[in-house]
């Protein structure tokens, strides 16, 4: 039976130099972290149309492809940090300036690579609107069942008409009698303002409403934003591993995939993840049963499978214990 839904990623962060902002940073800081991380999502390897990634942004009402000749990529970089510089002007000693935002969001990998470009100019549409706010969009695809994209936004403000309209919406609000209403200056703030109370949650949510809409038309797997708990499942999560455990998993040569070669928090990880799958196949299955090494996705066989052998011989040492202990007492 094909799946039907797959648990979405969309993680959003920023940078900010605003002194209450969880990790304040200068404003030279802040540009520099931006900017490394514009270039770091539009790596050449990464977005390679030729597996079908993709770059563009949106400014302005205008969707557009950045070609991928070194003369275009260069207009592309100096008009970024351009947007990034500008923003960093409205920074103040006293409240700062979030100076630009990030995000990671996983695609269906049973999309092709049209679908997935469609997905991503839904989205930067809706970050973006018709505003002054930059928004970049990168798809990568370089990893094998890992289609995702990389969001980059610096926040500008709001267009002159929908200020007005949402000036003349809260005048309707706070002024329900039209024979007394009281102008009101429609002053332009910023667009995405991602920055306040709930937004990171409802922009998931909106990403997901994005990728399920293109999903009905086209038949594909829908982006599931519903813990499992709220889905009702008694199943403990996995933690995120990051790239470097299915990396090397992924070698054919097999060279350095063992659980001893990665990371300390990398290794941690897969062995949360090891004992939380087994944990939940126990949900469904006898504790007394073999562990069967199939339980486990590829990205963790190479980690897994030794710590499957080991509980499998220690679990089968106590079973012949057991027997041996019962003979002797019938024989006694």
């Amino acid at each position: 039976m094909a799946i039907s839904t797959y648990a979405i990623t969309a993680n959003f962060g920023s940078v900010s130099t605003d002194p209450k902002a969880r990790s304040c940073v200068c404003v030279d800081d802040g540009i520099g972290k931006l900017v490394a991380n514009l270039h770091y999502i539009c790596r050449r390897p990464a977005i390679n149309s030729k597996q079908g990634g993709a770059l563009l942004f949106r400014n302005n009402a205008t969707t557009t492809v950045v070609a991928e000749t070194p003369c275009e990529r260069r207009k592309f970089f100096s008009m970024c940090r351009g947007f990034l510089e500008n923003r960093a002007k409205k920074h103040t000693k006293k409240t700062g300036v979030r100076l630009g935002d990030k995000a990671v969001i996983s695609l269906p990998i049973d999309a092709t690579p049209q679908q997935q470009g469609e997905m991503a100019m839904r989205i930067i549409e809706h970050f973006a609107g018709d505003s002054e706010a930059m928004v970049v969009a990168a798809i990568h695809t370089d990893r094998p069942h890992n289609p995702h994209l990389h969001l980059w936004m610096v926040d500008g403000l709001e267009t002159p008409s929908s200020a007005k309209e949402r000036s003349e919406k809260r005048m309707s609000v706070d002024q329900p009698d039209p024979h007394n209403k009281k102008t009101r200056r429609a002053r332009r703030r910023d667009y995405i303002r991602l920055g306040e109370l709930h937004s990171r949650e409802n922009a998931r949510l909106k990403v997901a409403e994005i990728i399920n809409k293109i999903a009905d038309h086209e038949g594909l797997r829908h982006a599931e934003t519903r813990s499992l708990k709220e889905l009702g499942l008694a199943q403990k999560p996995q933690v995120h591993e990051g790239p470097q455990a299915t990396q090397k998993a992924q070698r054919k040569d097999g060279e350095n995939a063992h659980i001893d070669n990665l990371t300390p928090k990398t290794r941690q990880a897969v062995r949360e993840n090891i004992l939380t799958i087994l944990e939940n196949h126990h949900l469904s299955h006898s504790m007394s049963e073999p562990i069967d090494p199939a339980i486990y996705p590829d990205r963790l066989r190479p980690y897994s499978d030794a710590f499957v052998k080991e509980t499998n011989d220690g679990q089968q040492m106590i079973q012949l214990e057991s027997v041996a202990s019962r003979t002797t007492r019938t024989t006694q």
